[in-house]
């Protein structure tokens, strides 16, 4: 039977439970988090890199600090850029580059097989870090929750579903295949409680009650139905980080106007980064909004911030570029004082802004802790 190749099979050797672990402790969060951290970056940097190797070892240090601090979702903006001669096609091709690099490091090591075909693009992965994320998971680390992909009922451990896809849809058309079973990094595939597209990548809950008797039960495995939950649950359940999402867009003014996660739902408190800007550190001057819901912090390019909006004609036409583009944040601000070179590249600025601002966030975020 089709459940025959479900659960039992899922559970480590008696090598491997010796090393049973609950994920560390330090990824978690004590409380429920409702609230959400993006950034935003131009396209235009990768033109500061003089080969691929360069620009895979760049998209590394921004994910990795976008996982150290928990940033949940990560923007693309295009930026035309005189100097560097590129144009819209150019810039397009450069998100799809950077958002391709950046969604590899998100996606757990055992779901990379299912979701990414081999590409020359990908040709320098080997040169990336380890992300890291809490659900990047091993197989013998226990989590209430993990990341999965859709699976045929025929999945064996090794399979990579984009073979198995390519193959039913020549044999009987895209788009009609759908499963109830999921590879969450076990040996052997898990149920679902409702089919979903395979090739689908889902967050699944394996329900509040999950412990480490019953990960190494087959019984409990082979009777187990999985629960598909938005990627944001882990967050708000429980406070857990659970990586981040990448999205494109045209232009800077669209990375405001369209919102959180692209959902139309406004950022209530938005930041614009420059040397230009206020200094952060000075609590007479700055003062991050308490409770915030969505805060978006945005990061210029080779030239700033006021180049992005020369570059922008929705924002030209409203006379919203150079200088006046510091009128699109509630707070203009510099993070790094007194600065020793006469710029710090788009790749060196998000740590040290996310570093700069963590203090800002643990106290506006105080408010909701208080009863």
């Amino acid at each position: 039977p089709e459940d025959s190749n479900i659960g039992a099979a899922s559970v480590p050797s008696n090598q491997q439970n010796q090393h049973m672990k609950f994920a560390d402790a330090h990824t978690n969060s004590d409380s429920k988090r409702n609230w959400s951290v993006s950034i935003a970056l131009p396209s235009s940097i990768l033109n500061n890199c003089a080969s691929y190797e360069m620009m895979t070892i760049m998209c590394g240090q921004i994910a990795r600090a976008a996982a150290v601090f928990r940033v949940d979702e990560i923007i693309i903006f295009n930026e035309l850029d005189d100097v560097y001669g590129s144009s819209a096609k150019s810039q397009n091709e450069s998100s799809a580059y950077l958002s391709l690099l950046l969604q590899y490091m998100e996606t757990p090591q055992y779901l990379r097989k299912h979701l990414f075909a081999k590409d020359d693009k990908l040709r320098f992965v080997g040169l990336l870090p380890p992300l890291d994320a809490p659900h990047h998971l091993r197989i013998h680390e226990i989590e209430r929750f993990r990341e999965g992909v859709v699976v045929p009922p025929t999945f064996k451990f090794g399979d990579s579903v984009l073979k198995k896809e390519q193959e039913a849809d020549s044999e009987q058309g895209a788009g009609t295949n759908a499963s109830k079973y999921v590879d969450v990094g076990f040996k052997h595939a898990m149920l679902l409680s409702k089919k979903q597209r395979i090739g689908t990548r889902l967050t699944v809950d394996f329900g509040q009650d999950f412990s480490a008797e019953q990960m190494m039960n087959p019984r409990y495995l082979n009777n187990r139905v999985l629960q598909p939950v938005p990627k944001s649950f882990p967050r708000e359940s429980t406070g857990q980080y659970w990586g981040y999402s990448v999205r494109c867009v045209e232009s800077l003014s669209d990375v405001i106007s369209k919102g959180v996660f692209g959902n139309h739902v406004a950022f209530d408190f938005v930041l614009g980064t420059s040397e230009r800007g206020i200094d952060v550190y000075d609590e007479q001057q700055f003062k991050m909004k308490n409770g915030f819901d969505n805060l978006l912090i945005v990061f210029g390019g080779v030239h700033g911030l006021e180049h992005s909006a020369e570059s922008d004609p929705s924002l030209v036409k409203k006379h919203m570029a150079g200088e006046k583009v510091a009128e699109l944040f509630d707070f203009y601000i510099n993070t790094v004082r007194e600065q020793g070179s006469r710029t710090i590249r788009t790749e060196e600025a998000i740590p040290i802004t996310l570093a700069a601002l963590q203090k800002h966030i643990r106290t506006a975020q105080s408010v909701r802790e208080q009863p």
